[in-house]
C-alpha cells in the first residue's frame, strides 16, 4: 500500500464517507489484507451499537431458554 494513498482512503474509511468495502477496492486491497492494515495501526474498521449489544444479549437469553426483555 502506498503512503499518501492509504493515508486518503482510511481518512475516507474513517470519516463515513466509504464502507470498508470500498476502502479496500479503493487501496487495491483485498478486505482481510485492508482490515489487517487498520488493526496493525490501532484504526478502529467495525462498529457494535448498543441497540445491537442488547438485540445480541436478548436472542442469547432466548436461546439459553430465559427471559430477558
Amino acid at each position: 500500500m502506498k503512503g499518501l494513498t492509504i493515508s486518503i482512503v482510511v481518512g475516507l474509511f474513517v470519516s463515513g464517507l466509504v464502507t470498508l468495502e470500498k476502502a479496500a477496492e479503493l487501496a487495491k486491497e483485498s478486505i482481510w489484507d485492508f482490515i489487517d492494515f487498520l488493526k496493525a495501526h490501532d484504526i478502529p474498521w467495525g462498529s457494535y451499537t448498543n441497540e445491537e449489544l442488547k438485540m445480541d444479549e436478548y436472542a442469547i437469553d432466548s436461546l439459553l431458554g430465559g427471559s430477558n426483555g
